[in-house]
């Protein structure tokens, strides 16, 4: 049976579906804005310290997904765990705020914001939806029935496009079991039960194949689609997935190369009178340019100046 010009019932069902877990379910409590300032974060080592970041500014916004990138060692793991409250080893400076405000609650901070791992901890012969199950159950208050907890997890699995490997072992990669963007997918899942607000995710397309990487990265666009504020770390992705970006966040030893919108990127440099070659991946021109002039050292300075972050 099809509904009037020809698509079929199962698929408008389950447009509907999904359209009712984004606008229910998934649709965050309140839309929040992070902003960051002059940040800076050392950590002691045996005779020394080490400054990881420095005067680092910019802004996540509510519907849109902020790209952190960088070479190995340019602080991008770093900044979401400063950002989250998790990295508590160093000495952090700097203002965050939260629409406007301070954050100084870190725990109420901590209930409308999730942190997406790059590395999953979930059981080989448990299946996405048992995985997601136990996220549930240990995550969401005993008020809640087990019927509206069974509706949470239907519709994360139906959102995150999860329906065909729910029941199937996660497995391992050399033994066989799900996928690795349903492994990844599913590890956002786990994080997604208690809706938050928030989302920040470290490196999510580390080990997949273009597609697979694109298809990840599709699902945090739907994400942050929903109104929530999405931060992504992420390696010299290829360039279909660099043109999904909303902004932009190019971090080089530590200090901002540039921040703003991630389609006006080239221009930036461009003006600075450094070219992007023609069908060259984008990503790999801002981040290499970065790296070349490390290395140039008998040149003296010279990185690319940053952008002033926009205020929101």
């Amino acid at each position: 049976m099809t509904e009037p010009g020809g698509t079929s019932m199962s698929t408008t069902t389950r447009r509907q579906s999904l359209e009712r877990a984004q606008t229910t379910v998934l649709k965050p409590k309140q839309k929040l804005q992070l902003s960051w300032r002059s940040l800076s974060y050392e950590v002691k080592l045996r005779k020394s310290t080490k400054q990881i970041l420095s005067g680092v500014s910019g802004h996540a916004s509510p519907g849109e997904v902020l790209a952190i990138m960088g070479s190995s060692g340019a602080g991008k793991t770093t900044l979401l765990n400063v950002l989250s409250g998790r990295a508590n080893r160093g000495a952090t400076r700097g203002e965050v705020t939260v629409n406007g405000h301070a954050v100084r609650d870190r725990d109420a901070f901590r209930r409308v914001v999730a942190f997406v791992t790059q590395d999953d901890l979930m059981l080989e012969t448990q299946t996405p939806r048992e995985v997601l199950q136990f996220s549930a159950a240990l995550r969401l208050p005993n008020s809640l029935s087990a019927a509206a907890r069974a509706s949470v997890v239907e519709a994360i699995i139906l959102v995150l496009h999860l329906e065909k490997a729910a029941d199937t072992v996660v497995g391992t990669p050399d033994k066989g079991g799900i996928s690795g963007g349903e492994r990844k997918r599913t590890n956002i899942g786990a994080e997604l039960v208690t809706n938050p607000s928030l989302l920040f995710v470290d490196e999510p397309t580390s080990g997949l194949d273009a597609f697979t990487a694109a298809q990840v990265m599709a699902t945090l666009k739907e994400l942050a689609a929903t109104g929530k504020t999405v931060a992504s770390t992420i390696h010299q992705p290829a360039s279909e997935i660099f043109e999904t970006f909303d902004n932009l966040m190019l971090l080089h030893q530590g200090t901002v190369a540039y921040f703003g919108k991630a389609d006006a990127s080239l221009d930036h440099f461009g003006s600075l009178g450094v070219r992007c070659p023609p069908h060259h991946n984008p990503a790999d021109f801002l981040v290499n340019t970065l790296m070349r002039q490390a290395r140039d050292a008998h040149h003296g300075p010279t990185y690319m100046p940053r952008l002033t972050p926009d205020r929101p």
